[in-house]
């Protein structure tokens, strides 16, 4: 309710000042919601856990007269691709354009025009519940319609076909090795990338409860 209240106060005020044809709205949630208050099925998982229903989000991007109403995509896309993305709308180069990360959407957005086949790449090398595997040290990385998942504590891989299987619940990865063979060496090449954590020593000051 706060975030429709906050995100109508904005649009309100394009309207007022004019400038709502001028200006380009980009709208997306930074995670899957909390399962103890709402369900992200048929995905699986929730904030904090790296299986769709905890990154799997909707983005919006809204400029009448620019982009019709009511058209959607299914083009898999991130957080990370608005800043370049806002830097050709706005007409500006990024500071250090090395460094960008993300890919620039606004043929998409404005062109219908695909990206192509990329990996995203999620990394979240530490624990929010120990008890929950899902909640422990993992990254992903999707190309296309697959996507590996890498545990850091028992350094074991699981490999999803999202198009015929967004649930996650069908574990290729002993039944599909080549497949798994090339995306763990895409995982690898985005570890190498981003500079990304992939291995976790253990704390040596770590006391288990009693």
């Amino acid at each position: 309710e706060e975030t429709d209240r906050s995100v109508g106060a904005i649009i309100d005020k394009l309207k007022e000042l004019g400038l709502q044809k001028k200006t380009l709205v980009l709208f997306i949630s930074d995670n899957g919601g909390l399962d103890k208050y709402t369900s992200q099925r048929p995905l699986r998982g929730d904030k904090i856990t790296l299986y769709e229903g905890g990154i799997r989000v909707p983005m919006i991007a809204s400029m009448p007269g620019k982009i019709a109403a009511g058209k959607t995509s299914v083009e898999p896309v991130s957080g990370i691709d608005f800043y370049p993305t806002i830097c050709t709308f706005m007409g500006v180069k990024p500071t250090d354009p090395k460094k960008v990360d993300g890919e620039d959407l606004t043929d998409l957005i404005f062109k219908e025009k695909s990206l192509g086949e990329r990996n995203l790449f999620w990394n979240f090398p530490s624990y929010n519940s120990p008890k929950d595997p899902a909640k422990c040290p993992r990254s992903v990385m999707r190309r296309g319609d697959w996507k590996i998942h890498h545990r850091y504590e028992d350094n074991g891989y699981e490999l999803y076909n999202l198009k015929e299987d967004i649930g996650e619940s069908k574990d290729l990865s002993k039944t599909r090795p080549k497949i798994l063979k090339m995306m763990r060496k895409e995982l690898e090449a985005s570890y190498d990338r981003f500079g990304a954590v992939k291995t976790l020593k253990p704390n040596p000051d770590y006391v288990p409860a009693p």
